[in-house]
């Protein structure tokens, strides 16, 4: 446990670091007595509208995870549903390439009774209707702010090209799980082929349990599927969700006095900074996030106003996903037991 807090706590540090060393070279030219003027001269009502954008961001996501799991089991209060989100919002920054998020969610549900198969399948039925919302909102995107993307930075049009490709093929690889249970079986026999070349029984061993996990996966997102109108309205608050996420860096710049800017180019270069932050295995997309919003961004506002605006948005995405989740962490939950409702098989 001391170890994990200890690695945990290098992470953050590590965000910091390249976070500010970044800033530290790419704006070393600013006038720092403007950007001291300019922090001054925030619109606080505008930038409270930004973090009312991340806290419904953070709701409608606690919201999703609610309806999914109490559709399989009974007992789960939303409080609890948003200290795991706040949790996994928090493993997801401070993990490379946010790979953290899932698994602490899962531990975490684990913990309040709920069976593992259950909530590993209903997790990642979530991330695929998240992930799906996600591709379908980005191709809009790209295709109203694509102009604009391509004069702006046109290099940087196949990056992001390149992480929306592999967001569709993690779907991909998912749905193939949910509906093609043979398939998955001779992809898991083909890569461990090797493996009986040397150990013919960690072969078996790794083979039966690849398999009994398939199985249980396959067998609960199936039931899940079957709740059309859940999934349905859970993918439209998943969409929602994504567009508050995207409209943080307009009630940024609103809060710098940029009021001139047009809402959906923002939406759609914060959509293209998801893409191409999602390429890095940094923890929480650290480096890339910068480097992509002062590309995007610098053609529309001045050096000193980018430096503040580029704080702003990172403290409002993610170091405040880190200080709420360390915050929830620490809450000592209530004794909760998820039961299977008796009508699911």
């Amino acid at each position: 446990m001391k170890k994990s807090t200890r690695t945990h706590l290098l992470n953050i540090l590590f965000i910091l670091l390249i976070s500010g060393g970044f800033i530290a070279i790419a704006f070393r030219d600013v006038d720092w007595v403007s950007f001291q003027q300019g922090l001054l001269n925030i619109h606080y009502v505008w930038l409270l509208s930004g973090g009312v954008a991340m806290v419904m961001y953070w709701l409608i996501e606690s919201l999703v995870l609610h309806r999914m799991i109490n559709s399989q089991t009974t007992g789960l209060h939303f409080g609890s549903s948003f200290k795991i989100t706040m949790v996994g919002q928090l493993f997801n920054i401070i993990t490379p390439s946010s790979t953290g998020g899932q698994p602490a969610q899962l531990y975490m549900l684990h913990k309040r009774g709920m069976d593992l198969g259950i909530a590993s399948s209903v997790l990642i039925l979530k991330f695929i209707l998240f992930q799906t919302m996600l591709v379908i909102l980005f191709i809009g995107m790209f295709a109203f702010g694509y102009r604009d993307l391509a004069a702006s930075v046109p290099n940087m049009k196949y990056f992001v090209m390149f992480g929306f490709t592999i967001n569709v093929a993690v779907i991909a690889v998912l749905l193939l799980v949910c509906f093609s249970k043979p398939t998955v079986f001779a992809l898991i026999h083909f890569l461990l082929k090797p493996v009986s070349l040397f150990k013919k029984n960690n072969y078996i061993r790794w083979k039966e349990k690849l398999m009994t996990k398939v199985e249980a996966f396959h067998a609960e997102s199936r039931r899940l599927i079957h709740h059309k109108s859940l999934l349905a309205s859970c993918s439209f608050l998943s969409a929602l969700q994504l567009l508050f996420f995207f409209s943080v860096p307009y009630f940024v710049f609103l809060s710098l006095g940029y009021s001139q800017l047009n809402i959906l180019t923002v939406m759609s270069f914060h959509a293209f900074i998801m893409m191409f932050s999602s390429l890095i295995p940094t923890p929480g997309g650290s480096g890339a996030g910068e480097y992509s919003f002062t590309l995007l961004f610098g053609s529309m506002v001045i050096q000193t106003d980018l430096l503040v605006g580029l704080i702003l948005w990172r403290v409002l995405t993610a170091y405040s996903c880190v200080l709420i989740g360390l915050l929830v962490m620490v809450i000592k939950p209530s004794r909760q037991n998820t039961n299977p409702h008796p009508e699911v098989s």
